[in-house]
């Protein structure tokens, strides 16, 4: 039920929309960070916390919340590399178009 019903609600609604806006991308820049990451985000959920919970609850009882937890820091780990790409194209794209600067042109020398 966590991958299926959670996970999409918890990643579509705070995860992504927020990594996005705190790396500078504009609001309307939210909706396809979604369509983008959503899918891959939800793909990796899959094949990190399925085997991960198939072996959580084959240990011994006092070993599952320390198991757990190393899972979890490989889980972090993942998607603090997701939220460190979300809005990061379209951050030079915005801050190039509204200073008017065409960072593909020719850079001209600078006369003194």
């Amino acid at each position: 039920i966590d991958q299926f019903i959670w996970a999409p609600l918890a990643f579509g609604s705070y995860d992504i929309p927020v990594a996005t806006l705190l790396n500078g991308a504009s609001i309307r820049r939210v909706p396809s960070e979604i369509r983008s990451k959503l899918g891959g985000m939800l793909l990796s959920n899959a094949m990190v916390w399925t085997p991960a919970n198939l072996i959580i609850y084959t240990v011994p009882p006092i070993y599952r919340v320390g198991t757990s937890n190393l899972v979890d820091i490989l889980w972090q780990s993942l998607m603090a590399d997701v939220a460190a790409d979300c809005g990061a194209d379209a951050d030079v794209e915005e801050k190039s178009e509204s200073r008017g600067v065409n960072i593909d042109a020719d850079p001209q020398p600078v006369r003194q």
